[in-house]
């Protein structure tokens, strides 16, 4: 059971107890069946959560072995008399379970499947806490027997859905996206020195001493290497780089194996250079493929999509791979192995292409780096320096690709607090950037910048207080600011836009010389102007969805 704001997996109906489109009351006794699960339903008892909270866990059961739930009024108000009242939509209800007398709860414990809120059963003789309270949301005056409706917790604001056939594109993608890494991994460590062993004529003596050193250089040496290089130039990027070259490639390395001359020594370099050429493609595939898993899989659908669909293709295609490998081999000789990598590669390749949540939508609480897309991508960065005129602040610069910082998206100054992952940014809406390590809101002034002489952009503020002029719209198309889009930053207050050019560096001849702390960083200031130096990026970060 795990929550989010999507309404086709949050549908629920009432399935008995009550009279036809009768308005149910304070005092009805209702099963709650998911719509789109086909009526699987609401029970709770049989067991324990064994991790997290440990209360007694809440399921849905299939249709017909569902728990009857008794509709009382919420925790904290006056008790409602049975029957004397109906159920208006967006009222505030406690559900609880008639067997066990505890209450429909939910808490910020991890579920143990989605890994996203914990439902339990909760309480002693149908006393609990607030967490107990959820909103009816239904259409029309009142809540009646039959009709769609959704539950939102009054505490948490999450809403009570199952996983469905909404998360089933996600599970695909990382179904597809694990295919190349279990077979070619299965193939290159497992059944490659059997190959070289007992297929291939004359036998390589060193083959496991050969297989060993590969996969210790590329899949353990390697790996952090290729890892980092993703956060450079992108997840996706890179894995359709890996993949392709484990298509390209996989058809003459596996040749130069087989027919590697026997001349001593040659023969095992000839083989190590081939077997190390597919192991480093493998691993700049294999590096990065968990993050992008997890970035390109809504919060939601996470844990289930990833471990079901990773252990899928570890049990049906990697698992099966040496017993393919060698049929193919007997049949077709190494050119039918190297088809069978090619078109796994190519099958992969295309699931990632095509798999990317791009349009990820970035929510109040996430932490981004923000780029600057006219200069190649330098990241919006301060803590290195102080100003020495102007305001005296702590500078904000753009430094080179990869070496940004993490800036928490938050609401704006003077306005409530907005609960992490709670809401989608609109286009339009004001927030502000606090740098994660320093605890200071990006900001701005009528102070002049010293390389251009725009207004002055700095980190100002203590533990994440500021003032008006943190305020920021996001200026975006579409309805929201999503991820990877395009997007500008202009200040609340002063009306100016945040900015940079590769023509304003610091450098030795505006004195940022020897041992300067910004050297080689891009001026951020605030412009009058919308131009192509104010268009941003957000595309790496710790990104939240509900």
């Amino acid at each position: 059971m795990i929550f989010r704001k999507t309404i086709g997996a949050t549908v629920l109906t009432i399935q008995c107890c009550a009279q036809a489109d009768m308005p149910l009351t304070f005092g009805s006794a209702i099963r709650v069946s998911h719509a789109a699960s086909g009526g699987y339903e609401l029970e709770t008892g049989a067991i324990n959560f064994g991790s997290g909270s440990g209360q007694q866990a809440v399921t849905f059961t299939p249709r017909g072995e569902g728990a009857l739930w008794l509709i009382k009024g919420p925790y904290g108000e006056p008790t409602i008399s049975s029957g004397s009242a109906p159920v208006e939509c967006g009222a505030q209800i406690r559900l609880e379970h008639l067997s066990s007398k505890k209450n429909l709860h939910t808490h910020n414990f991890r579920s143990p499947l989605t890994g996203n809120q914990e439902v339990s059963a909760y309480g002693e003789d149908g006393e609990g806490d607030a967490n107990d309270n959820w909103y009816v949301l239904c259409d029309g005056k009142y809540w009646v027997k039959g009709a769609h409706f959704t539950l939102k917790n009054v505490v948490t604001k999450t809403q009570v859905t199952a996983f469905d056939k909404e998360h089933r594109p996600y599970l695909l993608m990382t179904t597809l996206a694990t295919v190349i890494w279990s077979c070619t991994f299965y193939i290159l460590f497992i059944w490659m020195p059997i190959f070289m062993t007992d297929i291939r004529s004359p036998p390589l003596n060193n083959a496991f001493a050969i297989t060993s050193l590969v996969l210790f250089t590329t899949n353990v040496l390697f790996f952090p290497l290729a890892g980092a290089l993703s956060d450079l130039i992108g997840r996706r990027q890179l894995m359709i780089f890996g993949g392709t070259a484990i298509a390209t490639l996989s058809y003459p390395t596996l040749l130069v194996i087989e027919n590697a001359p026997d001349h001593g020594q040659y023969m095992n370099i000839y083989c190590l250079l081939a077997h190390g050429t597919m192991g480093l493609a493998l691993a700049l595939y294999g590096a990065p493929m968990c993050a992008f898993l997890v970035e390109s899989v809504p919060a939601t659908a996470r844990l289930t999509s990833i471990s079901f669909g990773y252990n899928l293709a570890q049990m049906m295609v990697g698992g099966i791979s040496p017993a393919a490998a060698t049929i193919m081999c007997d049949r077709y000789g190494i050119v039918g192995v190297a088809h069978l990598v090619s078109g796994v590669a190519i099958i992969t390749v295309c699931g990632v292409a095509l798999g990317l949540r791009k349009d990820m939508p970035l929510t109040f609480g996430s932490a981004i780096r923000v780029s600057h897309a006219a200069s190649g991508g330098y990241e919006l960065e301060t803590g290195a320096i102080n100003f020495g005129s102007g305001s005296g602040q702590q500078a904000v610069t753009f430094t080179p690709r990869g070496e940004g910082a993490l800036w928490l998206i938050k609401g704006p100054y003077g306005e409530p607090t907005i609960s992490s992952g709670s809401a989608p940014v609109e286009c339009g809406a004001q927030i502000r950037l606090e740098h994660l390590s320093s605890k200071k809101n990006l900001h701005t002034h009528n102070f002049r910048s010293p390389l251009t002489g725009n207004q002055e952009v700095s980190a100002y503020g203590e533990d994440g207080e500021g003032d008006a002029n943190d305020n920021w719209y996001v200026l975006c198309d579409g309805k929201y600011w999503v991820k990877g889009a395009h997007f500008t930053l202009k200040n609340v207050v002063t009306k100016q836009y945040l900015q940079a050019s590769k023509d304003n560096n610091f450098n030795q001849r505006n004195g940022c010389g020897n041992g300067c702390p910004v050297a080689g960083h891009l001026e951020a200031s605030a412009s009058k102007v919308k131009g192509s130096g104010t268009v941003l990026k957000a595309e790496v970060g710790v990104f939240l969805s509900k």
